[in-house]
């Protein structure tokens, strides 16, 4: 079950060193990281967002690939597999 965890700092790099520490705890398999992000308010009003990695992009290609698959599967079961393939 994936959970939503939002922490405030005073400090504006002590988020920075907390996501350093997330991410040596995940190589550890000690955690599990979905997704993280670093949101910064600066002082004139300007909100800056910082990803670990691009969660987009990543939604792409597993995307593509599980659609191909499931078009190859189907298009292997009604004899048409790269247009399956193709459609998927």
């Amino acid at each position: 079950m994936s959970e939503l965890i939002v922490v405030g700092f005073d400090d504006p790099y002590q988020a920075d060193e907390v996501l350093l520490k997330l991410n040596r705890l995940q190589k550890e398999h000690l955690v599990d990281l979905e997704g993280a992000a670093v949101v910064r308010r600066h002082e004139e009003g300007k909100v800056t967002i910082w990803q670990g990695r691009p969660l987009v992009a990543y939604g792409a290609v597993d995307g593509g690939i599980s659609g191909g698959l499931w078009g190859l599967l189907f298009g292997l079961l009604f004899a048409s597999p790269i247009l399956g393939w193709a459609a998927g």
